[in-house]
């Protein structure tokens, strides 16, 4: 339904580049993003910061139900109020973002939300505020974060090279998505829910630290 949507709704753009312009356009330039080692280290962080974010749907519902002893319903309603809360949020503060430049800052202060967000879950604390309270902060991560990982790969790649850059980025999601469950599950089983939530707000922290660090030695 989707894809019909979008091509009937969607206006077919004329092509106006004379056919010596498309030629130059479409002929890549002689650099892989292979070969683009910052954009490449990027994308590991990208994918540690994905597989930490993704353990909202695959180890924290587990462990709101086994050691919150929250019901389904409710956890339902937690995991709803995340959807709630981006499509309250995250357009206003994009547009309002929109023309910031500095894409590392705000992805630092989104990995920073993140941290927070685990070491409210370390705390151990059953209160169902708390757990209310990590969902807040894991959405502001997520507001703050992902939307301008996405700014950063686009205008990080040459114009012919926009797709080889976007799939790359994708790459990383969707490595994250396999390896978050196997991952997560496996630190909460050998160990517990404790260790994994203080591994995952070191790591939060780590990458927060390395975004910083980018937009300070590339000025962005």
């Amino acid at each position: 339904m989707a894809a019909l949507v979008l091509i009937f709704a969607l206006p077919t753009k004329a092509r106006e580049q004379k056919l010596d312009d498309e030629e130059k356009f479409y002929s890549p330039p002689s650099e892989s993003v292979y070969k683009d080692k910052q954009f490449i280290g990027f994308i590991v962080m990208v994918a540690l910061y994905a597989i930490c974010f993704f353990q909202m749907f695959a180890t924290v519902p587990v462990f709101f139900a086994r050691d919150m002893h929250l019901s389904e319903p409710i956890i339902g309603l937690l995991l709803a109020l995340n959807g709630a809360l981006v499509v309250i949020l995250e357009m206003p503060i994009v547009a309002k973002l929109g023309n910031y430049k500095r894409f590392m800052l705000l992805i630092s202060a989104g990995t920073i939300c993140m941290a927070i967000a685990y070491a409210i879950l370390l705390a151990g604390n059953p209160w169902i505020g708390f757990a209310i309270f990590y969902t807040f902060m894991i959405t502001l991560s997520e507001i703050f974060a992902m939307p301008f990982m996405m700014n950063f790969s686009i205008s990080r790649a040459p114009k012919a090279r926009q797709g080889e850059y976007v799939a790359v980025y994708s790459m990383a999601y969707g490595a994250a998505h396999i390896l978050a469950p196997t991952l997560g599950l496996a630190i909460a089983d050998h160990y517990n829910f404790g260790t994994l939530f203080g591994v995952l707000t070191v790591v939060s922290i780590i990458l927060a630290w390395a975004f910083y660090m980018m937009r300070a030695k590339h000025s962005l």
